[in-house]
């Protein structure tokens, strides 16, 4: 359940040409706030050299997290998957579009859920699998579906 509200695909912008949706790295932001409210509880009681290692620690995870956008884009006709740092932006999957049938989402046994995406060479994972109750993976399925229907004749 925990993994459902804190790796949510959330639409960004969707328009005829273009969608947009992102991942943020919630987790690891709460993970940082943390250890950065550690270190100054550290500072309080008079431990500074580790107050300071909290800190740097939690600007090490703030700058290796990474947002997850997925780009559908009609005018270069692909999806692209970006790994967007805080000091970088890195391609780290492109697929054309004509090879994407649908999104839908996948339940299994014990009720958890999760948005695949069906391409011709088989299905991608594109959430966690998580038994949330928000209807945030209705609508990202409805948004692709809706965008790759607009493309098609």
């Amino acid at each position: 359940m925990i993994w459902g509200v804190f790796q949510q695909l959330r639409i960004i912008s969707a328009s005829p040409t273009q969608l947009v949706l992102r991942e943020l790295p919630l987790l690891e932001w709460l993970v940082a706030f943390l250890i950065a409210l550690l270190g100054v509880n550290f500072i309080i009681i008079g431990i500074n050299i580790t107050a300071v290692g909290a800190f740097l620690v939690a600007m090490a995870i703030v700058l290796f997290s990474r947002s997850r956008l997925l780009i559908f884009d009609a005018a270069d006709k692909e999806l692209r998957i970006v790994f967007q740092y805080p000091l970088m932006r890195r391609v780290a999957n492109q697929l054309p579009l004509q090879q994407i049938d649908r999104a839908y989402i996948r339940q299994d046994d014990n009720g958890s859920t999760q948005i695949i995406l069906k391409t011709q060479r088989g299905e991608m994972g594109l959430s966690v699998y998580s038994r949330d109750s928000h209807p945030w993976k209705d609508t990202a399925c409805k948004a692709i579906n809706d965008f790759l229907r607009g493309l098609r004749p």
